[in-house]
């Protein structure tokens, strides 16, 4: 009983939006060209939402944020956001280009660099994204 109500001092009722992700743009390259209408792919932990897009001519693309309205709003503890970008194109393998990770702060958006032929390792798996800083 005392858990349920302290699980309840923690959340205050409230209409609001929950943010899962920020706004995702960047570029998608093969051996320096543009990757033209490959499907980029936004999804995030906590949620069933996601997001895609076409690349265009020049490989740009921007995808999301993804958010959801709630009832209840969290007021204490730092909120985790867990996001992915993954990569479709026709007649390929998928790729998980992109694995994005924050505690307590989810910046409005972010810029990626995508290039196909130049992976790197992040973590246990391959990354074909890199944050433009």
């Amino acid at each position: 009983m005392l858990a349920v109500l302290g699980s309840l001092v923690a959340c205050v009722p409230t209409l609001s939006r929950r943010s899962y992700t920020p706004l995702i743009s960047g570029t998608l390259v093969r051996d320096g060209k543009p990757v033209v209408d490959a499907e980029i792919v936004l999804t995030a932990a906590f949620t069933d939402a996601r997001a895609s897009a076409k690349t265009d001519s020049e490989g740009r693309f921007h995808v999301g944020p993804l958010s959801e309205r709630q009832f209840m709003r969290r007021v204490f503890g730092d909120r985790i956001f867990i996001y992915k970008i993954g990569i479709n194109i026709v007649g390929e393998q998928g790729y998980t280009a992109f694995e994005g990770r924050s505690l307590g702060y989810l910046p409005d958006s972010i810029q990626l660099a995508c290039d196909l032929t130049h992976p790197s390792r992040q973590g246990k798996s391959l990354s074909y994204c890199s944050r433009n800083e």
